[in-house]
């Protein structure tokens, strides 16, 4: 009798023992959890931050690229009536030349009438507006050539921001540690509920803390780090593009090539106007990438806010 007593009372202080190290053990793991999975969230919106602060670097590149590529058109549309005043000069001037008492014939008046029409045979009012549109043509070709350097400078900064906005070693390792502690937590609220004198509060706020804080077993930091580096790649191709066509917008636009070689003047002009419309693009799919990256960032973003609420 006595030895069945003692049985009793061994066995007991062992399930006591046994319940206790079980509460101690959930305990432990929620301090665990609340420790390891503390902070992420601040991690997470930094990114944020950093995404929209580059939508709108690369955004500002978009718009001064599109400008550039309205300026190259607008000079170009300058440049084309320039040339056809000054074949209409030589024209004339040939005449006068070859007889300069020869009145042009019908035909002849009929085939320059066109563009004649507004100056009559007043051939200094034709100098007079060439002149005054290649004073436009110039202006034009130095705001081309800022925008297109406004663009690159925008996708240089764009490449830099994109390239460092990425889930680092920090914030893998602490979302690693955190999605450990709540497996462990897990493991700990199951033994602690099999005992009768478990706190229920701490149940629950396991239980609460593993709904919300597992849910970072669901989210794909590479899909975040995949779209920093589209938006890096594509804005690194917009500066290598806008750098060449702003050198191009530069030499076109300068006196000597002016004066020089048309055909050359003409050249850079094109390809100008060609890596503008390149750069653009460029920043355009940057600033999608960076759109994209946003979205994915407020999946994670909301999982950390959750997380860490469940977690008070």
């Amino acid at each position: 009798m006595l030895r069945t007593t003692l049985a009793g009372i061994f066995f007991g202080s062992i399930m006591i023992a046994s319940a206790h190290a079980d509460n101690a053990g959930l305990n432990i793991m929620l301090g665990e959890a609340r420790r390891n999975c503390s902070g992420i969230s601040k991690k997470i919106n930094d990114m944020k931050t950093m995404a929209g602060i580059n939508t709108a670097v690369t955004g500002v590149g978009a718009l001064a690229g599109g400008g550039a590529i309205g300026t190259g058109l607008v000079k170009a549309a300058k440049d084309r009536e320039i040339g056809n005043l000054q074949e209409l000069l030589k024209h004339v001037d040939r005449l006068e030349r070859e007889n300069p008492n020869l009145t042009p014939t019908a035909e002849e008046t009929a085939r320059f009438n066109e563009a004649f029409k507004a100056y009559g045979e007043n051939v200094g009012q034709v100098e007079s507006d060439i002149d005054k549109l290649k004073r436009e043509s110039k202006t034009l070709g130095n705001w081309r050539t800022g925008l297109l350097a406004g663009n690159t400078a925008a996708n240089v900064a764009g490449a830099v921001i994109a390239g460092g906005n990425t889930a680092d070693g920090d914030l893998t390792s602490a979302i690693s540690a955190c999605k450990k502690s709540v497996a462990n937590l897990e493991k700990a609220r199951v033994q602690a509920g099999f005992d009768s004198s478990t706190n229920p509060q701490a149940l629950l706020a396991a239980q609460r803390i593993i709904t919300a804080c597992g849910r970072y077993n669901g989210e794909d930091l590479q899909s975040i780090d995949g779209r920093a580096k589209g938006a890096m790649f594509a804005s690194i191709g917009g500066a290598v593009i806008g750098g060449v066509g702003t050198a191009a917008s530069a030499g076109a636009n300068s006196d000597q090539t002016r004066s020089g070689d048309k055909d050359a003047e003409k050249n850079l002009n094109t390809a100008a106007n060609v890596m503008a419309v390149g750069a653009t693009a460029s920043s355009a799919v940057a600033t999608i990438f960076n759109g994209a990256q946003i979205a994915a960032i407020n999946k994670a973003a909301a999982t950390a806010k959750n997380c860490e609420e469940a977690l008070r």
